[in-house]
């Protein structure tokens, strides 16, 4: 696995974590896609390093908190997968910590493509791992 493909992963998720929207986008491909979770049941994507700022603001809109971290990353072909946890929560709501799992793809160097899964297993199976 290429550190160096790890690094931007890392990258990527801490500029998620610092809120930080120009940092994110120095991150993303100029074709990449990114996935959401509410992309998974409402549709859509999020398109190049514009699109990581909107997938980000549009998080911020719905979650007064929200974060990931990475536990373990898994190489398959030319793929990633990211298993960690997420915490969201809502303005006044409660505040969740759930597994996730991300499938990510790297190209030239920046995240070219994002999608989220709702467990580690799920995850695995969709790049054809398992735990």
């Amino acid at each position: 696995m290429s550190q160096e493909n790890v690094e931007i992963v890392h990258r990527f998720f801490e500029a998620w974590n610092a809120r930080d929207a120009d940092a994110l986008a120095e991150t993303a491909h100029p074709q990449a896609e990114i996935i959401l979770p509410r992309n998974l049941l409402e549709g859509g994507s999020y398109a190049g390093p514009e699109g990581a700022r909107r997938a980000l603001a549009d998080a911020l809109e719905t979650w007064e908190e929200t974060s990931v971290t990475v536990e373990a990353i898994r190489e398959a072909g030319d793929q990633l997968v990211v298993l960690g946890r997420t915490v969201n929560s809502p303005p006044g709501g409660p505040r969740t910590q759930t597994s996730a799992g991300y499938v990510i793809r790297i190209q030239d160097g920046k995240l070219a493509h994002l999608r989220p899964f709702m467990s580690h297993e799920e995850a695995l199976e969709a790049v054809g791992l398992r735990e």
